[in-house]
């Protein structure tokens, strides 16, 4: 089984998973959206992945938190359009009515995430 890494947008949150948690995968082109920074996450054995407006990425590898000071700042729109690209239409629609999602993005390579995004309020 593999072990599954948290990958949290705009806010970090552990949450129940509801009985429409999903899957879905990475989009195709290697070079898009959030894969180039799970792909390093995986590298550098993160467990979690914190993604938030006005931040750059951060990282909990061993227990601390380790902000990925030379890639640039999440904007709100940079946030959004990387997470509909991983998103299926219904799950984009999902998320902007309900405005939180639970669902999990799997990369070519087999890592697994899990992700909560939600608005904060």
């Amino acid at each position: 089984m593999l072990n599954a890494k948290k990958l949290f947008l705009i806010s970090a949150s552990d949450s129940v998973r509801p009985a429409w948690y999903h899957v879905t995968t990475m989009p195709v082109d290697q070079t898009a959206g959030f894969h180039p920074i799970l792909m390093r996450a995986a590298q550098e054995q993160a467990s979690d992945v914190h993604l938030m407006t006005g931040q750059p990425p951060v990282f909990r590898v061993h227990g601390k938190l380790k902000k990925i000071e030379e890639l640039p700042a999440y904007t709100k729109e940079t946030l959004l359009a990387h997470l509909d690209q991983a998103l299926t239409p219904e799950l984009q629609a999902r998320y902007r009515a309900e405005r939180e999602l639970d669902t999990s993005l799997v990369l070519n390579s087999g890592e697994r995430f899990r992700v909560n995004a939600f608005w904060e309020k």
